[in-house]
Parts: structure tokens; sequence; C-alpha cells
């Protein structure tokens, strides 16, 4: 919706939205985009916002060891505080010790700031010859199931016993 200089409301919640952007929108009151898939906003160019509803916004990763923050597109950590989950590392840019839900407050811009959660998911990709779309890592080989043992032929002597079994 960039670019809408005359948008005056936008409602937008519980879409799957996994990026929002309203710069250029300078008439923007309220926003409503809670309850999608975002990991951050910047409203910092809507000077007339007054309302801005972005909780319950909640996206998944992988329950890897660390996670690197560099894989969510336009996601500024420098806005990012009071993390609950995991442990952030601004030297490396990724989060340790992840827990299975992670929270934070993201500075929107403008005065305006909202609860983001990462909620962690099992490393799974359908296509084995891709990286996970969500943390880019490479995806495990799945385990093989074991070949069930083939019946064995039988020998003479177990014939010739089956089938004296059978005449008495």
């Amino acid at each position: 919706v960039s670019g809408c200089s005359g948008l005056q409301t936008l409602e937008c919640a519980s879409n799957s939205l996994t990026d929002l952007n309203v710069s250029g929108c300078t008439e923007l009151e309220k926003i409503y985009c809670y309850g999608n898939n975002l990991t951050h906003l910047d409203v910092s160019t809507c000077t007339k916002l007054e309302t801005l509803w972005a909780d319950n916004n909640v996206y998944y990763i992988c329950e890897n060891a660390t996670f690197s923050l560099s894989n969510l597109n336009g996601f500024d950590a420098t806005k990012a505080s009071n993390w609950t989950g995991a442990v952030y590392d601004a030297a490396t840019n990724t989060l340790h010790d992840i827990s299975e839900t992670v929270t934070y407050l993201y500075d929107c811009g403008g005065g305006f700031s909202a609860n983001f959660t990462l909620k962690a998911m099992p490393h799974v990709d359908e296509d084995d010859d891709r990286a996970c779309d969500r943390c880019g890592g490479e995806t495990q080989e799945p385990e093989k199931p074991e070949e069930p043992e083939q019946p064995k032929e039988p020998e003479e002597s177990d014939a010739i016993d089956a089938f004296v079994d059978r005449m008495y």
C-alpha cells in the first residue's frame, strides 16, 4: 500500500501478511494489522497516525539452536528490545537458546511500538533437495525405514514336514 497518500484507515488484520509497507501513506490515521505474520513495521512516514493495532503477529521459524535475524527481510534488530524466550547476540545478529515462543518489542517509529512473536517449529521442508524456506538451513535427510526381512524359502525338509502335518 506504499504511496497511497490519501489512505486514512488501513484494515488488513488476519491476512497472513509477512510484510507491510506503508511508506508514503502520509494521511494514515489508523492501522489495524493484528493477527498476521509480521515481524516488524515502519510507520515513521505516517505523520498523522493515531492508532496502531499490530498485536498477535506470529512468524514461524525453525527450532534450530540459533536463528539468524538476517533471514527476516527488512528486520532492523536495533529497533527490537525486551527479548523473551531467546538470547539476542548483537555481534552476530542471531538468536540463541530459542524456546518455543520468542517475543520482542519493536520500535515502529513515530512514537509507536508493537510486540511481535516468533514461534519455533520443527525444521521441515517438503522438498528434500531445497534449503528450508524459514531458516535457509539445509534440510536433513529423512531417515529411511528399515527394509522388512524377506521371507525365507522353505527348505525341502520343512515342506515335507508341513505336508505330513496336514495329512494327519
